[in-house]
């Protein structure tokens, strides 16, 4: 059964809404709280329909009774709605949004929450420097909204807003976003969706947008739900540092999951300027150089095709032999042999790298299960990315 402040939002957003979706709020062993279907759901039946009234975006920022005071300030979608909602949330029960707030995690377990201890558990060093540039940027917009606020002490009542407050606001809209063209004269399209952002993340693909006709941002399942059972949506097929660094969570195990590797001459012993210039050179053109993808079940196309470009001898190089490759077809069988075994060198060497190896990290995620040893949240989700 529903708490009572879930049946103050209940109550709320169906007084508000056009439509009442067969829904409701109910809490998982899993996932935690989500929404629950309350009828059986049939494919290609609209599984919730939001009214634009009830939709957060920069256009019901700038629409607001603060609106005037931001649109000359230089602030992105996020910024904006952030700030929304920290000027909403201070009303209390005066806000129109109060029975939405009240609702709302006061924790979140994005990385931007990790400490400098906890970040190295993540072993993934080019994922650790993206959390380090996203936290400099998610305070240099504390920084800016900051300014703000003193600019309009009494206007936006913030005179004392703090980093954490800011933190939390900004992770409500990282976290509970969606995306949404409400308004096509604006290119940001950050929404927040009262009731739609407690529907839990699958794989199995959903159809969304907003519908003009009913002035809605509705989505559409391609699965049936029966009665009873946990309704889900896909956020995108994200591999678990993508979500655990904007959703806060990791799913145990994701296919989605891929590590990005790059690729020097120097690994394949190249010395001869001219040659790796050749070899670049033909990488360039047909947009094979940069970041690779190795995948769990696969290798991309991208890294294969770039290992074979460079395996090449000084001999064998030649236009023939690259459009060979480019066409997959087979440029001779000793050449096969010399790219297979650099790309098991490749992850031999890379597995190395890491201080605990997959059988360390799947045996401390099994005792966690089991009970014999928890883990912090932080460090379950950081072995899981890394595993």
């Amino acid at each position: 059964q529903p708490s009572v402040e879930e049946q103050h939002f209940l109550e709320w957003f169906h007084r508000n809404n056009k439509a009442t979706p067969k829904l409701s709020l109910a809490c998982f062993q899993d996932s935690g709280r989500g929404l629950v279907a309350t009828e059986d759901i049939h494919p290609s039946e609209i599984l919730i329909s939001v009214h634009k009234k009830l939709l957060i975006t920069s256009k019901t920022v700038l629409s607001s009774e603060i609106g005037h005071l931001l649109i000359s300030e230089n602030f992105d979608p996020v910024q904006l709605i952030s700030l929304y909602l920290l000027y909403e949330k201070q009303k209390g029960t005066k806000s129109f949004w109060d029975p939405y707030f009240k609702l709302l995690p006061q924790k979140f377990t994005t990385t931007d929450y990790f400490s400098e201890d906890e970040l190295p558990e993540l072993q993934l060093k080019p994922l650790i420097d993206e959390i380090k540039t996203d936290k400099i940027k998610l305070y240099n917009q504390f920084e800016e909204i900051y300014k703000c606020v003193q600019k309009y002490p009494t206007e936006l009542g913030l005179k004392d807003l703090s980093v954490d407050q800011y933190y939390w606001a900004q992770s409500v809209v990282q976290t509970r976003s969606c995306h949404v063209d409400v308004d096509p004269s604006r290119s940001d399209n950050y929404c927040v969706a009262p009731f739609f952002d407690f529907l839990n993340h699958t794989f199995e693909p959903t159809d969304g947008g907003f519908n003009e006709k009913t002035a809605s941002y509705e989505i559409k399942s391609q699965r049936s739900f029966r009665k009873g059972e946990e309704v889900t949506i896909c956020y995108g097929y994200h591999s678990n540092p993508q979500l655990l660094r904007h959703y806060g969570f990791t799913i145990h195990p994701n296919e989605q999951d891929f590590v990005s590797v790059s690729l020097t001459p120097q690994m394949f012993q190249l010395s001869d300027p001219q040659l790796i210039s050749q070899k670049n050179t033909f990488l360039n053109e047909y947009n094979l150089s940069g970041k690779y993808q190795l995948f769990r079940k696969e290798i991309s196309w991208n890294f294969l095709t770039a290992v074979k470009i460079f395996v090449l001898s000084q001999q064998d190089f030649c236009d023939v032999n690259c459009i060979k490759i480019i066409s997959d077809e087979i440029v001779s069988e000793h050449h096969e042999k010399s790219v297979y075994k650099f790309i098991v060198t490749f992850i031999e060497s890379l597995l190395s790298s890491f201080p605990t190896s997959i059988e360390d990290d799947a045996k401390l995620l099994a005792e966690h299960l089991s009970g014999h040893h928890q883990l912090s949240i932080n460090r379950w989700n950081s072995i899981v990315c890394r595993l």
